[in-house]
């Protein structure tokens, strides 16, 4: 993996590149263009750092979680493609998370996932969701306690399943809009979805 601090370091994979990045303010972890694609997922994160995968596809070969933010805050994920995975992004205990200009391709659950503990006021804005074989943005979670979270216009396409799911009750004050929707699958449920 080629990664740049403001001068360019090899590690063998993305997960040891967030190991190797400082735990800082706003600190960038930021992958080569046209370095990849790249196997495997990121299990542990540090607060407060950018990872630009700058155009390059993370690849799940069918199963598992992209990338994994499990009782994090302040990080942003933006310009990268996951394709091929169980689910592109999972939530758990994530606060203040930037999920910004990314593209989430068939993946085989949801593309972005809020599972357990408190998601409170991420934002995801500027993505494409197109052709996931589930949700595209899974909140149905019954243990998925989430309050100020904004999904803002990006695109929804040709998902098997609803674009967006949200439960209610556990997702509180979610503010969606300004979002494109086209051709996901329209169905019933005991929550609330946003289709086309």
């Amino acid at each position: 993996v080629g990664i740049s601090w403001g001068s360019n370091l090899s590690v063998k994979d993305i997960q040891e590149g967030v190991y190797n990045t400082y735990n800082g303010s706003s600190k960038l972890l930021q992958i080569l263009p046209a370095s990849g694609p790249y196997n495997g997922s990121v299990t542990s994160l540090k607060n407060n750092i950018i990872i630009n995968c700058s155009n390059n596809t993370l690849m799940g070969g069918g199963a598992g979680i992209g990338i994994t933010i499990s009782s994090n805050q302040y990080i942003t994920i933006q310009n990268c493609t996951f394709n091929n995975f169980d689910t592109g992004i999972s939530l758990a205990g994530a606060k203040y998370i930037n999920i910004y200009n990314n593209t989430f391709l068939g993946n085989d659950l949801e593309a972005i996932l809020f599972t357990t503990g408190v998601d409170s006021f991420n934002v995801i804005k500027h993505n494409n969701f197109t052709s996931n074989n589930d949700d595209a943005i899974d909140g149905a979670a019954p243990s998925a306690t989430s309050t100020g979270n904004n999904i803002t216009e990006n695109t929804f396409d040709s998902n098997t399943d609803y674009a967006i799911t949200i439960a209610g009750a556990n997702m509180a004050s979610t503010s969606i809009w300004r979002n494109n929707f086209r051709n996901n699958r329209v169905a019933t449920s005991p929550y609330t979805q946003v289709n086309n």
